[in-house]
């Protein structure tokens, strides 16, 4: 499951970074775009030992194994949830995009 997740997260997480290297600069859109990628490590961390924590955490509060499928699922509907948010955020932006080109193209041209 974390193996679908994390990858989910990260690139929301880039997405929100460019964002707002984008009200900087081009150059810094170029730097989140070089340096702003998780380490490669720390990814393989999170899906080789997020399963078991999570189950760890699910017994500390109080929900036991039983509840195991329930976990699951509210754990793809949150990724689901999160990539779906993701590509709305990118449609709004090139709708955005469009929109300014147009009303760029309409505007009279001054002689």
């Amino acid at each position: 499951m974390f193996e679908r997740v994390v990858p989910v997260l990260e690139k929301k997480d880039m997405r929100g970074l460019k964002e707002l290297a984008g009200q900087v600069s081009p150059e810094a859109v170029a730097l989140v775009e070089r340096k702003g990628g998780w380490d490669e490590a720390a990814k393989v961390t999170v899906v080789q030992s997020g399963s078991e924590v999570a189950a760890k955490w699910a017994n500390k509060f109080g929900i036991s194994a039983e509840y195991a499928p329930e976990v699951a699922l509210t754990i793809a509907g949150v990724a689901i949830w999160s990539s779906r948010e993701s590509l709305v955020d990118e449609l709004r932006k090139l709708a955005a995009e469009r929109r300014e080109r147009e009303k760029g193209a309409d505007a009279p041209t001054q002689r």
